[in-house]
């Protein structure tokens, strides 16, 4: 989920594309399940994109609520919800907005995955977004988020993924550490292979260090956090590409 006023119509067209890209893979489903399987509450996940997170905790037995800003995902999200009749509540919220839209401790566990909270400007914005997940959460209550490892990322000057490609569609993508502006350049390209039509676009994120992150965590009043190197459970390295942390409220 990207701030409105960072918005780019980038997102419009991979919203099409998108569960192929970033499909819901069975090492995340073997990783939430042991969140979502061993308990019931009320859960939000933050960027929640078309849905694939909130319907999976859905299936569990939990009520669900999933927030995005970007219409195009949202739409396909409520096609989903619509067709799988599980009455999941979907809202177009910024998330910066949480602590306006939801009461005080009504969630019992706040997702924000695949790189979300990074696509705010500053350091201050992403603290200020912790304090107000934080307030929602109920006592007990876990955050859940993953980023990149961007110490890593600054270390090397940039990182590239595998090309995504499926014979119909080509995506790529790495990251740039800009110097002058001291935040990642995020460059994406898609586009239909047979046709040759391609759509590029820049990004900047705010390359949150796993340093930072853990002084986030403590300054919105989290008592414990655990760090993660991948959704099979191992534990975070410098060397790790993945951050994925678990701040639990106590």
């Amino acid at each position: 989920m990207i701030p409105k006023k960072d918005k780019m119509s980038f997102y419009k067209y991979i919203s099409d594309f998108y569960d192929r890209i970033f499909p819901f893979s069975v090492k995340k489903k073997n990783f939430f399940e042991n969140f979502f399987t061993e308990q019931s509450g009320r859960f939000l996940d933050i960027g929640c994109a078309t849905g694939e997170l909130v319907f999976f905790a859905r299936e569990a037995g939990w009520s669900c609520t999933g927030i995005d800003n970007d219409e195009n995902l949202l739409a396909i999200a409520e096609e989903k919800n619509k067709e799988k009749g599980s009455g999941v509540n979907f809202q177009n919220i910024d998330m910066r907005e949480c602590g306006r839209n939801f009461n005080g401790e009504s969630f019992d566990i706040v997702t924000s995955m695949g790189n979300t909270i990074v696509h705010l400007g500053s350091y201050g914005e992403i603290r200020d977004l912790a304090g107000e997940i934080f307030k929602i959460l109920k006592s007990g209550g876990s955050f859940i988020g993953q980023i990149m490892n961007y110490e890593k990322i600054i270390k090397n000057r940039g990182a590239k993924f595998p090309v995504f490609d499926d014979g119909k569609i080509q995506f790529i993508r790495k990251y740039e550490f800009s110097e002058n502006e001291k935040r990642i350049k995020f460059r994406m390209k898609i586009g239909d292979v047979s046709e040759k039509k391609f759509f590029t676009s820049d990004v900047f994120l705010y390359p949150l260090t796993p340093g930072e992150l853990n002084k986030i965590l403590s300054e919105a009043g989290f008592k414990k956090f655990d760090l993660y190197g991948s959704f099979a459970g191992e534990k975070f390295t410098p060397d790790s590409d993945t951050l994925i942390f678990k701040a639990v409220k106590g």
